[in-house]
């Protein structure tokens, strides 16, 4: 019997919405088990196993749509690793804004974010979980380390932001046009149906209140964001917003 689909709006994130979008640097996320089930890989055993079928066949690939390839210069994540501040853009010829997004989380690396972010959300409770590209691993840094997670996108609205753990000896930066930048994979057995939304001034100022929730200083887990997030109707209240600036 086939399992009713579930829908998933996703929009990109991390911009001024109704200025400058950076639409063009987005497109609509791939299923990995098109690429690995296809008659291309069917002398593969393992491929073919049904419990390998299962895992895969709600896992999205983000892919990048440019070729952004660029050396660090001499000593500068050493600067940037041992500078005091929390942000600081760094000085390297980009197509994209890579930049330290936080203090060091771990000693010999530097916290930098490369200026992708996307939103996922459900009007059903549905986990997703973030990491990685691993089919196969891929990194646009020589052993840097991609912040990875899950969340209830039924229950939460927040950003998937890129952001790396990278040496402070790494040498450069390197993606090609459709490289996986990020895995995303959700724990349900209904098919996953995207649909893109606009992300306007209005869904912004929601994205903004929920982001700086800790502010209000007794939201310390998951499990808290989403009681607020219940008792407070957001989810209705996206959701109105978001259907009425579907693509």
């Amino acid at each position: 019997m086939r399992k009713e689909p579930i829908t998933v709006y996703w929009s990109p994130a991390q911009f001024i919405a109704d200025e400058e979008s950076y639409n063009l640097m987005y497109q609509e996320p791939k299923s990995i088990a098109d690429k690995f089930f296809s008659s291309l890989y069917n002398g593969s055993a393992s491929l073919k196993c049904p419990a390998s079928r299962f895992f895969f066949q709600n896992v999205f690939s983000l892919n990048s749509t440019i070729t952004n390839e660029f050396e660090f210069p001499q000593g500068l994540l050493e600067d940037v690793y041992h500078d005091s501040g929390m942000h600081y853009d760094l000085p390297v010829d980009s197509n994209v804004k890579l930049g330290k997004s936080r203090e060091n989380q771990m000693e010999g690396y530097v916290n930098l974010e490369y200026n992708h972010s996307w939103f996922f959300f459900s009007d059903e409770d549905l986990t997703m979980r973030y990491s990685a590209p691993y089919y196969p691993a891929t990194s646009p840094v020589e052993g840097a380390l991609l912040a990875s997670g899950a969340f209830n996108i039924g229950r939460w609205f927040r950003p998937v932001n890129l952001e790396y753990y990278v040496p402070v000896d790494a040498r450069g930066f390197s993606v090609k046009e459709d490289d996986p930048l990020a895995f995303v994979q959700f724990e349900t057995d209904r098919p996953v149906v995207f649909k893109r939304f606009i992300l306007t001034n209005k869904i912004a100022k929601l994205t903004t209140e929920i982001v700086q929730s800790d502010r209000y200083g007794f939201l310390k887990n998951l499990v808290d964001r989403y009681k607020l997030f219940t008792k407070t109707n957001m989810r209705e209240l996206l959701l109105r917003e978001i259907k009425q600036n579907l693509l």
